[in-house]
């Protein structure tokens, strides 16, 4: 009589099932294409001159990040989740919860994780010069939402696993929560205005275009709110709130001080940006 097959792993089925990455990358692809021909099409702000090849920079920043990070953790975030549950660690897989309130406990604790990542990534020098990359950017549109340095990358994905392990979170949520960021992300970093009977029924729940660009101001003070990336309401629960910019938000001052094109208009530039000294190198006023 022959064996009985042997079982194979969950984590090995995770990472030979394809449907995962193929969701995320189609998503990917559909809202970046709306949001850049939304853009095109009605633009809140001009674009700056050598546009085309600071979007590719950006691009290329997204392809090279998703490279390192898959060298890093190849059965990515949701395998980690996997393997979590069939060893049943973490706080959420000791108790039986309705699947509801299992999911919006996990996405709202996931958002609230990376409004304080983005919060603390303001407050540490070395930290800020790691993420100074992404507001070095002089223009913003949703390319914008791609480029961030590995190094930030790489610590994000650090902090995300811990908090697998420790929460136990469903590998479900996990997957639905990052393709939800990633959109989110080049929605509200848009080069685009909603009509504002829009914004107001939208900016309570949800961040925007016009909330998020007043984080990239160069004014400091102004970068230094408005954190938030899906959820808006933990600016406002946390005091980092601002509604407004100081001025006209088509002729608002974008960037960081110091940094001007010369210096990022290569992608090994971009790269070696954490090492250059600027007039601010730091983020001293965030609260």
């Amino acid at each position: 009589m022959a064996a009985p097959p042997a079982a194979v792993h969950p984590v090995v089925v995770h990472l030979l099932n394809p449907s995962e990455p193929v969701w995320r990358l189609s998503v990917f692809i559909a809202v970046l294409a709306s949001m850049l021909l939304w853009q095109y099409l009605q633009p809140f702000r001009p674009a700056l001159a050598h546009n085309s090849r600071r979007m590719l920079n950006n691009l290329g920043l997204a392809f090279f990040n998703t490279l390192v990070m898959k060298l890093a953790l190849p059965i990515g975030l949701s395998g980690l989740a996997v393997y979590a549950q069939q060893q049943q660690w973490g706080l959420l897989n000791q108790f039986t919860l309705p699947v509801i309130v299992q999911w919006l406990i996990c996405l709202l604790l996931l958002d609230l994780l990376i409004y304080w990542q983005h919060r603390v990534l303001h407050l540490a020098p070395w930290l800020w010069r790691i993420h100074r990359l992404h507001h070095s950017d002089l223009h913003f549109d949703a390319t914008t939402a791609l480029r961030f340095h590995p190094v930030e990358m790489l610590l994000s994905l650090l902090i995300k696993m811990l908090a697998v392990i420790a929460l136990g979170l469903p590998p479900e949520t996990i997957i639905v929560f990052e393709i939800l960021l990633s959109a989110m992300a080049l929605f509200n970093h848009s080069n685009i205005q909603l009509p504002a009977p829009m914004e107001k029924i939208v900016r309570p729940f949800l961040v925007t275009p016009s909330m998020h660009r007043i984080h990239h101001s160069l004014n400091m003070q102004e970068s230094n709110r408005n954190f938030g990336f899906n959820l808006s309401c933990w600016d406002r629960l946390f005091g980092s709130y601002q509604a407004d910019a100081y001025m006209d938000q088509r002729q608002l001052p974008l960037g960081i001080a110091g940094c001007l094109y010369a210096q990022q208009d290569r992608f090994d530039k971009l790269l070696l940006q954490p090492l250059q000294a600027f007039e601010n190198t730091s983020n001293k006023d965030s609260r």
